[in-house]
């Protein structure tokens, strides 16, 4: 979207084309002597009128046309107040600079104070880009220009609103003020700020004061972002949060001191003591990572120092529990009933049985090089220890202190273990060893 300093000029020049000298007849150059082309204007109207003997030397124009170079600015009316050095232009307000059009109910131009206005249902066109408000103000002397008035930019795939934009060229700088709403359709995207500048060399953003990102996914649902503040990256498509982020998707939260997201790698990570939770159970580390597939949650994967823990929802009593750590601790499809755990490095589990059938024991803690959890339905139905497997099986119901049920265990190992829940089996394969 292009929104700089060139849609100031049009007004200024029928400012200055309107000041330069009193009322001529239609066709005559406006401006004494000889002028150099890039300094040449044309006013043309249907009546010219004035007088110079006035306090304020007012000119009227009616149905009035000034044209310098490419530009082209036309009004029902205007008025030239030649004393205080001001120009008003009234009703139906055009102004064509080569590709630019503005429209406007008003426009206004203060010379000494080098202001230029336009009111009135202001509409400013370039291309695809459109922009639209209350009043647009054109400060020549600092080359910034401010829209007012429920301003909106937008063109082909992006739409920016707020209660105050405002553009510096010599900065080439955009700062959108109050309720901002940024919207980015191509990549289903939302910002909401109170505060968002973008610099337009660099291609990059950052939004403040409460700043929310929004990601829509397929399927209907889904990602929000916060934190303290946001930096946008446009070229490289990736968006960096600082300060207690905050990231929520349907049932899923996670936090962590700060997130960054790769639109190009379709991945986000969370740094700063990140966590991960939902309904059934959490994941952290030093770094979680997230990754997408077509706009869905592909795998969840936290490293190092990972840790992940499981509870299964039941009507009464607790669910079975599985606590898990290693090096890394990968989810995939956290959001399926049948989403696999994969724990890799320094593998521990630890599982306890649901309450209904804690009362026969069934504690399990294992470890090896890797762990596969596989779910079912939503639960943990069946695991895998591989590579120097090995596990203690407690017999003990959860809660026995007595000395005798605590001692009775089964120790197992071997290459690889298998853990079946629904068949309540245990396999041992690989130069497996039992001792009980």
């Amino acid at each position: 979207m292009r929104f700089d300093g060139r849609l100031a000029g049009p007004i200024a020049l029928l400012a200055l084309a309107l000041l330069a000298a009193p009322a001529r007849p239609a066709g005559a150059q406006a401006g004494p002597g000889p002028a150099r082309a890039d300094e040449t204007y044309h006013l043309r109207a249907d009546r010219l009128s004035g007088s110079a003997n006035t306090n304020d030397d007012v000119y009227t124009a009616i149905k009035v046309t000034v044209e310098h170079g490419t530009t082209t600015v036309t009004g029902d009316s205007a008025r030239v107040y030649r004393q205080r050095e001001q120009v008003e232009v009234m009703g139906n307000v055009k102004i064509v600079d080569g590709k630019t059009r503005m429209w406007g109910n008003q426009a206004s131009y203060d010379r000494k104070k080098r202001l230029a206005v336009l009111r009135g249902n202001v509409r400013i066109e370039e291309g695809t880009a459109r922009i639209t408000g209350r009043e647009a103000q054109f400060y020549r002397s600092e080359n910034r220009s401010v829209i007012l008035g429920n301003p909106r930019m937008e063109d082909s795939t992006r739409t920016l609103t707020a209660n105050e934009i405002t553009y510096d060229r010599n900065l080439d700088e955009v700062l959108a003020l109050g309720n901002v709403v940024a919207v980015d359709r191509a990549e289903s995207t939302t910002v909401h700020a109170g505060r968002v500048r973008y610099d337009r060399r660099r291609n990059y953003a950052w939004a403040t004061e409460s700043p929310a990102l929004t990601i829509e996914e397929s399927g209907g649902k889904s990602t929000r972002v916060r934190g303290l503040t946001m930096e946008f990256d446009n070229a490289k498509r990736a968006v960096f949060a600082l300060g207690d982020v905050l990231v929520e998707r349907d049932k899923l939260r996670a936090t962590g001191d700060r997130g960054e997201f790769y639109g190009s790698e379709n991945r986000a990570l969370l740094v700063g003591t990140p966590r991960a939770w939902d309904d059934e159970g959490e994941v952290q580390g030093d770094t979680l990572e997230i990754r997408f597939a077509q706009h869905k949650v592909e795998s969840v994967q936290v490293r190092p120092h990972a840790k992940v823990r499981y509870e299964a929802k039941v009507e009464r009593g607790r669910g079975e529990r599985t606590e898990a750590a290693g090096d890394t601790v990968t989810l995939f499809n956290p959001d399926e009933a049948t989403r696999r755990a994969v724990i890799v490095g320094r593998a521990k589990s630890l599982y306890w049985p649901g309450s209904a059938d804690s009362a026969q024991g069934g504690r399990n803690i294992s470890s090896g090089d890797s762990i596969i959890v596989e779910f079912a339905g939503g639960k943990a139905r069946r695991a895998t220890v591989v590579g120097r497997a090995e596990g203690t099986y407690f017999m003990a119901a959860e809660g026995d202190t007595s000395r005798v049920n605590q001692e009775e265990r089964v120790r197992y190992r071997g290459a690889r273990i298998v853990y079946d829940v629904d068949r309540n089996e245990v396999l041992v394969l690989g130069s497996a060893e039992v001792t009980y």
